[in-house]
């Protein structure tokens, strides 16, 4: 039975990942091809987490090579947390500002030192602190709003809140398990809900996006009267309307940058005078102000 739910939630995963590539090549929002990434990472951490239901005499191979297990273990935890950073980043819709990479330097090495270390007891108290607190941290620091987040995050705050406590719960079975307490003997009961919780808001998110292409071009034509009006109104350049409207379409600055041909400085400087020009100090109050000439008009 084991073998099957596991090969099950594993194929399911993969669904997942395709369906985001396919919602990120659809509407090149980055958000989603991070969500992509996240699914393919839930693939190998289950994989690695319950191989031996799936290949027997691997927990035999696993004791064998603890050193080699934990590590692989520790960096599937660190890309995981990783990508929540990307993830909760860019939905806020301006990207992820400038992390410093000696962080996830440092922190990799760290990773990777206590993997190498096995079963020393303060190895395995600092791991079990490592992959409980630091998921939690970055999650936190990357939800912490700012001027330019987008006033409707693409996946709803709602996610985000709930990948956050999902990552708390999760934390609190790993202090329990090696405390000797098993909430599912055998199993991390939190990661099952979360695969499953998962699962079922990707299929259902990606399904409910694709399936509006219907709508799009009807879309499509409000947003380019919205953006051209605001743009004679407020008397912008052809660049600053081009950007105005990947501004209108949720894009950040990098995906302006890539999908314009220019450098992401050049965008900063056309988002600024387009927030001088119609009196906007953020993306929430530009947007605003743009949906409100409209509606007068």
């Amino acid at each position: 039975m084991a073998f099957f739910y596991n090969l099950l939630v594993t194929v399911a995963f993969v669904v997942c990942a395709m369906l985001f590539l396919l919602v990120f090549q659809r509407d090149g929002r980055r958000v989603h091809f991070w969500l992509a990434v996240m699914f393919v990472l839930f693939v190998f951490d289950n994989l690695l987490l319950y191989m031996d239901e799936l290949m027997p005499g691997f927990a035999v191979l696993a004791a064998e090579n603890r050193a080699a297990f934990l590590t692989a273990s520790n960096v599937s935890g660190l890309l995981i947390t990783f990508d929540y950073d990307r993830v909760v980043r860019y939905n806020r819709g301006e990207g992820p500002r400038r992390v410093p990479w000696p962080f996830w330097g440092v922190l990799a090495a760290a990773y990777l030192a206590l993997g190498i270390l096995g079963e020393r007891p303060w190895a395995r108290v600092a791991t079990l602190a490592a992959r409980g607190i630091i998921p939690i941290a970055v999650i936190l620091a990357a939800m912490r709003p700012e001027d330019g987040d987008a006033a409707e995050p693409a996946i709803g705050k709602r996610a985000v809140y709930a990948l956050l406590a999902f990552q708390v719960a999760n934390s609190i079975e790993m202090l329990l398990v090696h405390l000797g307490i098993e909430l599912m003997p055998g199993r991390f009961a939190t990661i099952e809900a979360m695969s499953i919780a998962c699962i079922v808001w990707g299929v259902w998110y990606c399904l409910r996006i694709l399936g509006s292409r219907e709508k799009e071009p009807a879309e499509q034509g409000e947003r380019g009267d919205v953006v051209a009006a605001a743009a004679e109104r407020y008397a912008l350049t052809e660049r600053e309307r081009e950007i105005l409207g990947l501004l209108y379409e949720g894009c950040t600055n990098q995906e302006i940058a890539e999908r314009a041909f220019i450098s992401e400085g050049t965008v900063k400087t056309h988002v600024h005078n387009i927030f001088r020009k119609t009196g906007s100090a953020n993306r929430v109050q530009l947007l605003r102000a743009i949906s409100d000439g409209q509606h007068r008009s």
